[in-house]
């Protein structure tokens, strides 16, 4: 009863820095581009995570299932990685921080204040403003 126990307090623990860091990241938008800008990079991230985890899990069942008779270094890895996947938790942390720290530096370089705004600056200021997307962002 003691894993569960861990495995759940680890949980609660990640996902509470995960909103304490998504919270704190939507409160540095200034404006309503940077705010969407910040969605898009951030649900992107998400899909390509949950891509490359559901990948690695398909592959996981074809490297363990006997019948296939995979073998070979990239099917040794996939065992490999199925068995810790400890480190797949701890590699979606840290990409989540790097693309969320190039997010806030990148986005002063994509949308400078001095630049007087093309038309899709102003058509997604409009969009944002009308408020017909949906924000999943939770704040």
């Amino acid at each position: 009863m003691v894993l569960p126990l861990m495995f759940l307090t680890g949980m609660v623990l990640v996902d509470t820095l995960n909103g304490l860091f998504m919270a704190w990241l939507y409160g540095q938008s200034s404006n309503s581009m940077q705010r969407l800008y910040f969605n898009i990079v951030l649900t992107g991230s998400t899909a390509a995570i949950a891509l490359f985890i559901g990948l690695l899990e398909i592959l996981g069942v074809f490297a363990t299932w006997e019948g296939l008779g995979l073998h070979g270094g990239f099917w040794s890895w996939i065992r490999l990685i199925n068995d810790d996947f400890e480190l797949v938790g701890l590699m979606i942390i840290s990409f989540f921080l790097t693309s969320a720290t190039l997010a806030i530096c990148c986005y002063r370089r994509i949308f400078p204040e001095d630049r007087s705004g093309g038309t899709v600056r102003e058509d997604l200021l409009r969009y944002v403003e009308r408020g017909d997307f949906i924000d999943r962002s939770g704040v």
